[in-house]
């Protein structure tokens, strides 16, 4: 009788649980069972697995205990975290745990979350845009001087989905392009985010970084790396973006992308699945913007080249052998699309 697989996947009130179970599925297709958890006590994706547990922030000093009694009652064979918070914790906390657990080292997953110390590891290597720290109003003037640029982009050294990032400019925008922005960043005129800066009642604890600001066209790079830096890599164009969040993706096998892909995940010594995102300059040369060291929102994509991704990164977690190919070998003309839906719920019972 074949043994049951019974995986704790974390974080399923995100909106690519979705395309994250069905790759999952693909590769165990039968005898698997999928626990989820969240925050959040009501989230679609808690409908969408077997069972589910409402659990406490990562940074709560009972989230390992929630998540091992979680474990224990539902005789877990793995944890495949789905958020970059989860992902730090579990990292963290690996010795506390006594099932396999799909995160990266600590050491190496903290310093591709930063997106400061990545800039820093990666540069001998690969192409960043030019980017400085700063902790105040001179520092961010010293950068933004040095940039030489009407328009640079300013984000948090930590953050997923475009949080916290702007584009600050010395454009005045007029209403029509107010008008016809939909999904996009905001931008923020110069004068304005030096007058955020002033009000500052001292310097910020780990600063912001102020970075070139790249034209060109936004790349993913969905990657698995096994635990001999060998590398699977299928990079997308991001055709349509909203809230961070890949809405219209084209699989596009380009080579810099796959070489670069390769020099980065064999520098950052990363495991299991990964997320890389790029954007071309004015050259159309691909720089990379930031690490995700976790399964990204649209990861799934893969699975319809015939290289599932997420797949084969379980598959290495269970110690067995993927189904899936590593090499794509459907890449012409590979498209998903994402759409919103949502699921009724009649006194606590989907319908």
């Amino acid at each position: 009788m074949d043994t049951m697989t019974s995986l704790l996947l974390t974080g399923v009130g995100a909106p690519g649980t979705e395309g994250t179970l069905y790759a999952i599925r693909k590769e165990i297709p039968k005898n698997l069972v999928v626990v989820g958890t969240d925050m959040k006590k009501q989230c679609a994706g808690s409908y969408l697995v077997d069972d589910f547990f409402s659990v406490p922030t990562p940074e709560d000093p009972s989230y390992v205990s929630t998540i091992n009694q979680i474990v224990k009652k539902c005789n877990i064979t793995a944890i495949v975290p789905q958020t970059t918070r989860e992902a730090i914790a579990f990292a963290a906390n690996r010795h506390r745990f006594t099932v396999p657990i799909m995160v990266s080292q600590g050491t190496a997953l903290r310093r591709a979350v930063d997106k400061w110390t990545l800039i820093l590891a990666v540069r001998p290597y690969v192409r960043v845009p030019h980017s400085y720290i700063f902790f105040d109003k001179e520092s961010f003037l010293v950068g933004f001087n040095n940039l030489k640029s009407s328009r640079v982009i300013v984000k948090p050294r930590c953050s997923s989905g475009s949080r916290g990032v702007r584009i600050i400019s010395t454009e005045t925008e007029d209403l029509n392009t107010i008008l016809q922005s939909k999904g996009s960043i905001p931008t923020i005129h110069v004068s304005h985010f030096l007058s955020i800066l002033k009000k500052l009642p001292e310097p910020l604890k780990d600063g912001m970084i102020v970075q070139e600001y790249l034209p060109g066209d936004e790349y993913s790079v969905d990657v698995y790396c096994d635990r001999n830096n060998g590398v699977a890599a299928v990079p997308r164009l991001r055709e349509k973006i909203i809230n961070g969040i890949s809405f219209e993706t084209l699989v596009d096998m380009r080579k810099d992308l796959v070489i670069i892909t390769r020099t980065i995940c064999e520098s950052l010594l990363l495991r299991y699945a990964i997320g890389l995102q790029f954007k071309l300059d004015e050259r159309g040369d691909p720089a990379l913007l930031e690490c995700n060291p976790r399964i990204q929102g649209t990861m799934v994509a893969g699975v319809f080249t015939g290289c599932n991704i997420i797949g084969h990164a379980v598959a290495d977690l269970l110690g067995r052998k993927s189904r899936s190919s590593k090499k794509p070998r459907k890449v012409s003309d590979v498209r998903y699309y994402r759409y919103w839906s949502g699921i009724g719920v009649v006194h606590g019972d989907p319908v």
